[in-house]
């Protein structure tokens, strides 16, 4: 294991690159600007377990083998599990997109809460089982979660930041204290949270609002791909987007075949105030976006995610512009990606990757990187594609 050190670009620190001197490739590390071919070993899995936290992903593949169950069984606790394992970013009130095959069987939609007391999540849920005719409950869910699964929730490097940020709050209320605290430390990358009682949380939900927004379609960006997005919002001119980079998000996804899997992608801006009583469990604040993008391929077997950046949507369609339809995941992930900003007008690219041209008559400056990206892809087996360029060149 090799250690992170992430470097993320807010919206302030775009906006101060208009106020600094233009440089030249000559100004960075030669060596480095020779790595054009940028992309971690690829990881094929018979069935991929996919999130952020890998750990988790070890933990609930070796559940899947003990305890065996259908991809939608499999959906509804993996989905659950996210609430105890991403607090930030996956909430009763998400942003929440899910795309389902099942037998073959697709199944899109994006729930969106009309308040803060929206339970979004919880019916984007509710409208799967509902479309596959699945007999069994949420609350038969969170039993098998409550009774078979370890009571332990590994803490991820994005979990040990939200913790940070928020330990202040988290401190003075007692019950949150317990899950976060280790006396007067907070609990670490590595180290376990205890899991919440998930039959609390659902019976909980009985009475909260269930009034969501709802979008069914994915949006055609090139001839290849459809994504969450409208890609004429971001294919002529630049576009400037006032996002906020508190928004966090979170994929996650179990993949067994080419006919059964499932992607899920969640935003959320909590508040370390609401949460479900005496579970670290929590509630948004409203958003009007994601702070992620995602475009599939293929009937569904190829996915590019892009996230943590405002602008996730323009760079995954830059990504897909400058790239070929007979490109492979592998040329993809090695392209160099760029946005567009106004006010000025520049355009911020990476420094690492195959070259782009830009133009000429448009001020250009260089970053480390733009954020995150990864594809999940079919190949008699799933596949994983992973570059380095938030570690800067490394691995984890």
């Amino acid at each position: 294991m090799i250690n992170k050190k992430v470097y993320s670009i807010t919206l302030l620190s775009l906006l101060l690159l208009s106020s600094c001197a233009k440089f030249s490739f000559d100004d960075v590390n030669e060596a480095k600007l020779k790595k054009t071919d940028i992309m971690c070993p690829v990881k094929r899995e018979k069935i991929l377990v996919h999130s952020e936290n890998s750990k988790l992903n070890k933990r609930y593949a070796k559940f899947m083998q003990d305890h065996k169950g259908s991809l939608l069984d499999n959906f509804f606790k993996w989905s659950l599990i996210q609430l105890a394992s991403r607090p930030d970013a996956t909430t009763l009130n998400s942003r929440t997109l899910n795309f389902v095959k099942y037998k073959g069987k697709e199944f899109f939609l994006v729930t969106a809460p009309k308040s803060s007391e929206s339970v979004s999540f919880i019916v984007g849920l509710e409208e799967v089982r509902k479309y596959y005719k699945v007999r069994r409950s949420l609350n038969f869910y969170a039993r098998e979660i409550d009774s078979k699964f370890p009571s332990l929730i590994p803490v991820s490097a994005p979990i040990q930041n939200f913790i940070e940020r928020n330990k202040v709050a988290f401190y003075k209320d007692k019950q949150i204290r317990r899950y976060v605290f280790k006396g007067n430390q907070i609990v670490r990358q590595g180290e376990s949270i205890q899991s919440p009682s998930f039959q609390k949380v659902i019976r909980s939900l009985r009475t909260m609002n269930k009034d969501v927004f709802k979008v069914t379609q994915l949006f055609n960006a090139t001839d290849k791909y459809t994504c969450n997005f409208d890609n004429r919002l971001f294919s002529s001119n630049p576009i400037f987007q006032r996002k906020t980079n508190q928004i966090k998000s979170n994929f996650f996804g179990v993949f067994v075949n080419e006919d059964n899997f499932f992607i899920s992608l969640t935003s959320s801006m909590p508040s370390s105030q609401k949460y479900i009583s005496g579970e670290f469990i929590l509630k948004s604040h409203p958003i009007s976006s994601f702070n992620a993008a995602i475009c599939s391929a293929n009937k569904g077997t190829e996915f590019i995610l892009a996230k943590n950046l405002i602008h996730s949507e323009q760079l995954i369609n830059n990504v897909l512009k400058s790239s070929s339809s007979s490109d492979g995941p592998k040329e993809i992930i090695n392209l160099k990606r760029h946005v567009n900003l106004l006010y000025p007008e520049r355009t911020i690219q990476e420094i690492y990757g195959r070259k782009k041209i830009i133009d000429k008559d448009r001020s250009v400056y260089n970053v480390p990187t733009l954020g995150k990206v990864d594809i999940i892809s079919y190949n008699k087996g799933f596949e994983i594609f992973k570059e380095p360029r938030t570690g800067i060149l490394k691995c984890h």
